[in-house]
C-alpha cells in the first residue's frame, strides 16, 4: 500500500497547483473518480466533491467526509529557476522520505489526497458512505471552504487531512486576520547611483506552524537594514521593495531597488553590509544562512521621497511580528502571533499585507487597531482583507477516544491530542455544518512551504491505516 500511497503522490506533483490554479488538478481528480465508477462534480468555486456509496446493506451508517486541499504553496529554490504555474515538482526519494528537487513538495496537502484516493477507490474496504472534498483556495483565502455549500456537509463525521505533525491529532486551530496597510506612493526622478540589493538563504517556513522558532523574516530584515541608514542621515530613496510568497509563508528572500546620492554612493555597499552584518548575528543561531546581494546598475530612476522612504521602513522595523503569548494550557502552543507576510510596490500605492492569529478574537481586534494606528503614523491606511474563523474543538468524546485507541493499537504510543496555531478549513465547516464532529489528521511532513520540505511515508502509511480501521470499525468489520 505504500507504494499505491507514493505513485498516487507523484501524479499530483506532476501537476503545477499553486493557489489559484487548481484548474488542471481539479479535472484530473474528476476524471480519475469517473474512471473508477466513482460520482464526481465541480460546485461553483472550483472545489471537486466525489462519493462513494455504501457496501450493500451498510446504506444506513452515517457518511465519513474525507477532506483536503487541492493547492500548495510554491517557493521555488533560489537560482533553480523553477516556476510554480508551469513546472511540475521534481520529487526526489530517499528511502522512505520525499522531497523535491528545486522547490517546495506540496505535501500539504498532495499527501492528504493520496490517502483519500487510496481509501476511495479501495476495493477490498467494506465501509458505509464515503464523501470526498478537495477544496481550492486553503492556502491563501479558503475561498473554496468558504464557498461550500453546506449540503454537501452532510455526515456525521468530518476528518480533515491537512496535518502534518505524525503522532498528534488537532482538535481546534487559530482564527485570523489578513491586514493589508496601503501606503502611498508617489515617485519622482532621484539622481544618483541605483542599487538592487537582496536579502536571502532564509529558511522561511510556516507562518502558524514555524513562527516560535524565531526565523529570521528577509522583510523585516531589509526594511531594519534600511531604517538604520535613513535614521542616520544617508541620502537614500527606495524605487522598489518587493517580498514574500504567501500570507501564510515567513518570507525567506526581498528585495529593494534604492538610489544613492552621488556623493554618498561610493561608501554605500560597505555601509549596508556593515548593517547587514548586524542583522545576520541576531539570527546567526537559528537562520545563520542569510546572504546579501548588492549590484549596482545605471541611473537615474523614480523613486519615494526620503522621507517616505523612511516611513515605510519604520513600519517594516517596528511593526509587531513573531509570538506574542502562548497558551496559559499548554505552553508548546501559540496563542497569538503575526507574519510580516509580503510588500509589494505599485504604480499608486506600496502595499504590506501581515498575516495575524489567534484563538483569542478579543486580541485580533486589538492588534488591527495597533496595525491601524502605525499605518496612520507611515501616512496609510489599513484594511481587514480575510478573516479566517477559529475552530474551538475540545478534544475529547467518541471521535478523539477511537483514534487514541487506533493509534496505541498500531504503534504501542500515545497519540497527542492539541490546538494549533494555524488556520485550518475545520473553522469554516464548523459554522456550516455545528453538529460534525471533526478531527484533522495527517503524516510528517517538515519544513513546509519551504524548498527543504520532506514528508516521511511510514508516517502516511500510518495515516491510511488508522482511517481505514476507522471506517471498517464503523461498519462493525
Amino acid at each position: 500500500m505504500k507504494e499505491v500511497l507514493v505513485n498516487n503522490f507523484l501524479a499530483l506533483a506532476a501537476i503545477p497547483r499553486p493557489t489559484f490554479h487548481e484548474e488542471a488538478v481539479g479535472r484530473y481528480l474528476c476524471e480519475r473518480a469517473a474512471a473508477r465508477g466513482l460520482s464526481a462534480r465541480r460546485d461553483a468555486v472550483g472545489n471537486v466533491i466525489v462519493d462513494r456509496p455504501a457496501a450493500p446493506g451498510l446504506e444506513e451508517l452515517p457518511r465519513v467526509i474525507l477532506q483536503s486541499h487541492m493547492d500548495m504553496v510554491a517557493v521555488a529554490r533560489e537560482g533553480s529557476g523553477w516556476n510554480g504555474e508551469k513546472d511540475a515538482v521534481t520529487v526526489l526519494r530517499e528511502g522512505d522520505t520525499l522531497r523535491a528537487a528545486d522547490s517546495s513538495l506540496g505535501a500539504d496537502d498532495g499527501a492528504g489526497i493520496a490517502v483519500i484516493l487510496a481509501l476511495l477507490e479501495d476495493e477490498s474496504l467494506r465501509c458505509g458512505p464515503l464523501r470526498a472534498i478537495f477544496t481550492v483556495d486553503e492556502e491563501q483565502t479558503m475561498s473554496g471552504a468558504r464557498g461550500l455549500d453546506p449540503a454537501e456537509l452532510d455526515g456525521k463525521y468530518l476528518l480533515n487531512l491537512d496535518w502534518e505533525e505524525g503522532g498528534v491529532l488537532c482538535c481546534s486551530s487559530a482564527g485570523s486576520d489578513l491586514i493589508r496597510c496601503t501606503l502611498p506612493c508617489k515617485r519622482s526622478p532621484a539622481a544618483g547611483r541605483v542599487y538592487t540589493l537582496a536579502v536571502g538563504g532564509l529558511l522561511g517556513g510556516h507562518s502558524g506552524m514555524d513562527i516560535h522558532k524565531g526565523r529570521a523574516n528577509a522583510i523585516r530584515v531589509l526594511g531594519a537594514m534600511l531604517f538604520e541608514l535613513l535614521e542616520g542621515g544617508e541620502p537614500l530613496r527606495i524605487a522598489s521593495m518587493e517580498g514574500g510568497v504567501a500570507s501564510n509563508a515567513i518570507p525567506a528572500r526581498a528585495e529593494a531597488v534604492v538610489c544613492v546620492a552621488e556623493e554618498a554612493g561610493g561608501e554605500f555597499p560597505e555601509k549596508l553590509r556593515d548593517a547587514f552584518a548586524r542583522q545576520k548575528a541576531a539570527y546567526a543561531g537559528v537562520d545563520g544562512g542569510m546572504t546579501l546581494t548588492v549590484t549596482e546598475s545605471a541611473g537615474p530612476c523614480e523613486a519615494i521621497g526620503q522621507e517616505e522612504s523612511l516611513s515605510l521602513c519604520r513600519y517594516l522595523k517596528t511593526a509587531p511580528i513573531g509570538v506574542f503569548g502562548v497558551t496559559p494550557v499548554d505552553e508548546s502552543v501559540v496563542e497569538s502571533s503575526a507574519n510580516l507576510s509580503e510588500v509589494h510596490f505599485t504604480p499608486n500605492a506600496i502595499l504590506i499585507d501581515v498575516l495575524q492569529r489567534s484563538c483569542v478574537k478579543s486580541f485580533l481586534s486589538k492588534m488591527r487597531t495597533e496595525y491601524a494606528y502605525r499605518a496612520l503614523r507611515a501616512g496609510g491606511r489599513t484594511e481587514n482583507r480575510e478573516t479566517h474563523a477559529l475552530w474551538a474543538g475540545q478534544g475529547d468524546g467518541g471521535l478523539y477516544d477511537s483514534f487514541r485507541r487506533l493509534y496505541r493499537e498500531q504503534t504501542g504510543r500515545e497519540l497527542k491530542v492539541t490546538a494549533v496555531h494555524a488556520g485550518l478549513e475545520c473553522g469554516v465547516w464548523a459554522q456550516k455544518n455545528p453538529a460534525l464532529e471533526m478531527a484533522s489528521l495527517g503524516m510528517e511532513v517538515r519544513n513546509i512551504h519551504t524548498p527543504e520540505e520532506t514528508l516521511d511515508l511510514e508516517s502516511l502509511l500510518l495515516l491510511y491505516n488508522m482511517v481505514r480501521v476507522f471506517l471498517k470499525e464503523m461498519a462493525g468489520a
